[in-house]
């Protein structure tokens, strides 16, 4: 194996502080703006495991599957002249038609008046594909994020005024220009998905308990008869996580972690760090990797594990240990990383920096739990190693969804797992 280029007592090319801008992916952990998120409908049939939104009219619940007939759609559907006593709900009642019908709706543009206090005289509300893309906005394919433009310039629209204290349906128009989506799926529109303070809770406690996001979510599709039933997606949880872990990690405790670092790297040259920020400044995700460290991953970086399954207490923040095993059979630690969110683009910022203290030195195999952030990661940073995944959480994961199979399956999946070379291809043959 070649060295990495360096001995303990010199300084190797890093950065105290590197700043790096963090965009996160879709299905990872992306926060959306109410005002400019546009459901992305056109691919709604990837998405059929996703869930649902509680939300529920005293006639029909907006998350009822069966296709309404026409008189029940004209016991919830708006009319120029109905009032309500405020705009939220005025969003409600319409999102809950919209619901029923099969779009997803958002705030268009709001009327104030021109004299002072300048108070909100008007609003409109439209369907997410209302409008068209900025023709000067770069094509499809030249985005880093390359995902379909959905906007149609749809025309559904409702508005509504102020007259004293109530608010008034003042104009109409249900006009859609594209394809509703199927009761089936209606649980997916973006509108729908909005976390009240119960779910938060739920979310939080659960995470607390140590329970990852994907997980959390089939816990409570059992709890609730089906994931059309939960109220929401599980990367609506991993956004609602990242924003508490914001709020949560305050300045003087980020401070301590970069002054801390400083320290380390001070006493030894050799000690590597990186911390990546956000497009406000504020730190996201953590790499560090001591000499020893280092030192250990030029022997013995044939087989490294990745194992983003453990969180710190306070701030809930995913740590990531990545491991090896010496020719003691001894685990040694080539780094760590803390990171904000389990998705791929906080993976991939991981390895990348990884790869960078340890000067370009590849694995030849990673092993991980089933992750498909990580998955995805690793072959776009190291697709010149060999992805395979972890015999314990392929165990666990079989035990889970195949608790209902016959004693002679279980006993032939363990075979597979287990048997190698002659023993593997004798049972095959035999069975």
């Amino acid at each position: 194996m070649g060295g990495l280029g360096f001995t303990p007592s010199q300084k190797p090319e890093t950065h105290d502080f590197q700043v790096e801008s963090l965009y996160m992916s879709e299905d990872g952990e992306e926060i959306f703006d109410e005002e400019t998120y546009i459901e992305d409908i056109d691919n709604l049939d990837i998405l059929d495991r996703e869930e649902n939104d509680d939300f529920q009219d005293e006639v029909i619940a907006a998350n009822d599957v069966k296709q309404l007939t026409e008189e029940e759609l004209n016991h919830i559907r708006p009319y120029v002249g109905k009032e309500f006593d405020s705009q939220e709900d005025v969003y409600d009642f319409y999102n809950r038609f919209a619901g029923n019908i099969g779009f997803s709706i958002r705030s268009h543009s709001t009327n104030k008046s021109r004299v002072e206090p300048f108070e909100v005289i008007g609003r409109t509300f439209c369907c997410s594909r209302q409008g068209l893309r900025d023709p000067r906005a770069k094509p499809v394919e030249q985005r880093k994020r390359q995902r379909a433009d959905v906007r149609t310039n749809c025309k559904e629209v409702m508005m509504i005024k102020r007259k004293k204290d109530r608010w008034i349906v003042s104009r109409i128009v249900e006009e859609h220009n594209h394809k509703l989506v199927s009761p089936s799926k209606r649980h997916i529109l973006r509108s729908l998905r909005i976390l009240n303070d119960s779910q938060k809770q739920t979310i939080t406690n659960y995470r607390l308990a140590g329970v990852k996001t994907n997980q959390m979510i089939d816990y409570l599709a059992v709890e609730h008869g089906g994931v059309a039933n939960v109220g929401f997606l599980s990367k609506d949880a991993r956004n609602y996580l990242i924003t508490r872990r914001q709020l949560e990690l305050k300045h003087g405790d980020a401070q301590a972690v970069l002054d801390y670092f400083q320290r380390q790297q001070m006493k030894n040259p050799s000690f590597f760090y990186s911390i990546q920020v956000d497009s406000q400044g504020q730190m996201t995700n953590f790499f560090w990797s001591d000499d020893k460290s280092r030192m250990d991953y030029l022997y013995f970086r044939d087989v490294v594990c990745f194992d983003p399954t453990y969180s710190t207490n306070r701030y809930d923040m995913p740590f990531v240990p990545i491991v090896g095993i010496n020719h003691h059979h001894q685990t040694v630690i080539f780094g760590g990383a803390l990171l904000y969110s389990e998705s791929e683009e906080s993976f991939a910022w991981v390895m990348k920096t990884w790869m960078r203290a340890m000067h370009g030195k590849t694995p030849k195999v990673i092993l991980t739990g089933q992750e498909s952030a990580i998955g995805g990661a690793i072959a776009r940073v190291l697709p010149g190693a060999r992805h395979i995944y972890c015999l314990w959480h392929i165990s666990r994961n079989a035990m889970k969804n195949l608790s209902n199979v016959t004693k002679e399956f279980v006993s032939d999946f363990s075979n597979c797992l287990w048997l190698q070379g002659e023993k593997l291809k004798i049972v095959w043959i035999t069975k």
